[in-house]
């Protein structure tokens, strides 16, 4: 069964037409949702089910090429061929060299009706990487396996506020009809024999956590931390009132973006209208929103009165104006002490609102009690969030020392300050975004809720 489509048509647009068929490509590249027909065929892409015709080669029954000189070609459309080569190959991975490609025969598979899967831990990377090749050589051959290294494993747990050890294999079998139980089992006996343990409901969550990874909108939600940050200077800029007004925003302002986090991990894109849910949800949930907002403007406002205690208030004028601390301030032992009392406070200050907003939107629970609750469940999870922290922090200084050794390397110091400021902001989008996960495993939102 095959498909005759136009090069320019992307994956998501593809499979929506295949569907009402029972049909499906199965080719799931990185790039899914912003790439082509035309891309995955002249980049010779494979996807992450590629153990079996996933490379986009396997796939290609003919191909409609204009060449250089303006000649159209096309191949013949045939199930298979013994003799002298095959002329698809010759624009397969051309990267558009030897001509464009503008329309492409694919052959289909039947949309997968069963479907098993789990999560592996392996204490060590080699001891997956043989695992894998043991299944392979057994004639196991599982629609996706891939496995996480260490460091990736650890990085997308972190970002769902959650610790990780070792390495983990992502196993899954699907079938249009044929059954999966027994391959399956055959599968999880050679991970347990090279020292893997198959997860059950963790290592589910492992696997959604790094998938919600893989298909996360990254220009859209980063757009959307810049509307952020233009609606917080702008309430801030109003006079008289500013600071009040951006502090009262900030927890729905932060509710956009974790919605928009909700968003990309469904696979839908988050429009810019995402980011006003706490404004379109009726008045009573804004009105205990903006009592939320309330709140946090109070407690903000007790953590610099307390600073202003040992230094007479100079690190809160510069900090609320919005400028560093001089070098001389920096020395002086009064306002050393005020800056680590700002920071002693202001981290419980921030985990009592770190879930607060979506509690007070997802699951109307009310503003005061929703700080309790948010307080509660981070320090409940102190470790995971200690690493999720630990994490984003060595990010942020491994930008930081990148961007100022490639400055020196080149010597050009104005490149650091170019580059410095949008990567520093692009880490910081990335970070507030990932605040939904860690609250979607705290207290299991519901997944099939709009914001």
């Amino acid at each position: 069964q095959t498909v005759h489509a136009e090069a320019g048509i992307h994956g998501p647009e593809l499979d929506a037409a295949l569907k009402p068929h029972g049909l499906a490509v199965r080719h799931y590249p990185q790039s899914y949702f912003f790439s082509s027909l035309g891309g995955w065929v002249a980049t010779r892409g494979a996807g992450h089910f590629s153990t079996g015709l996933a490379k986009i080669e396997d796939r290609v029954q003919a191909l409609g090429v204009t060449l250089p000189d303006g000649r159209r070609v096309e191949t013949r459309r045939l199930p298979a061929s013994s003799i002298g080569p095959d002329p698809n190959r010759l624009w397969c991975g051309s990267e558009g060299f030897l001509g464009v490609i503008t329309d492409v025969h694919l052959r289909c598979v039947r949309l997968p009706v069963q479907r098993v899967n789990t999560g592996v831990r392996f204490p060590k990377f080699e001891q997956a990487l043989a695992a894998a090749r043991a299944m392979l050589q057994a004639g196991i051959y599982p629609t996706q396996l891939r496995i996480l290294d260490p460091f990736e494993h650890l990085l997308s747990r972190a970002f769902s506020g959650k610790a990780a050890t070792g390495a983990l294999m992502v196993l899954a079998f699907e079938s249009a009809g044929a059954p999966l139980n027994e391959t399956f089992a055959a599968a999880q006996d050679i991970c347990r024999a090279n020292g893997g343990e198959v997860q059950t409901k963790e290592g589910e969550d492992a696997v959604g956590d790094w998938r919600n990874t893989f298909f996360r909108q990254p220009l859209a939600l980063s757009g959307l931390f810049f509307m952020f940050l233009a609606v917080m200077s702008l309430a801030g800029m109003v006079p008289v009132v500013g600071l009040a007004l951006a502090l009262a925003l900030l927890p729905a302002c932060t509710l956009g973006l974790m919605a928009a986090s909700k968003e990309a991990a469904t696979g839908k894109f988050p429009m810019p209208t995402v980011f006003l849910s706490a404004f379109r949800a009726g008045r009573q949930q804004l009105r205990a929103m903006l009592v939320l907002g309330l709140l946090y403007g109070v407690g903000f406002w007790v953590v610099m009165g307390i600073t202003a205690l040992f230094d007479n208030g100079d690190f809160a004028k510069r900090y609320l104006a919005g400028d560093m601390p001089t070098l001389e301030m920096a020395r002086n032992p009064a306002t050393q002490i005020a800056m680590l009392v700002f920071l002693a406070l202001q981290l419980p200050l921030s985990l009592m609102f770190w879930h607060a907003p979506a509690l007070v939107h997802w699951h109307q629970v009310p503003p005061v009690k929703s700080v309790f609750f948010s307080l509660v469940a981070c320090l409940r999870n102190f470790w995971a969030f200690a690493l999720f922290g630990l994490v984003w922090m060595s990010i942020l200084v491994s930008v930081i020392l990148g961007v100022s050794i490639f400055a020196g390397l080149i010597g050009s110091p104005q490149v650091a300050g170019l580059v410095l400021l949008p990567t520093s902001m692009l880490v910081a989008a990335m970070f507030f975004t990932s605040t939904y996960f860690s609250f979607r495993d705290c207290f299991d939102a519901s997944q099939g809720e709009n914001p």
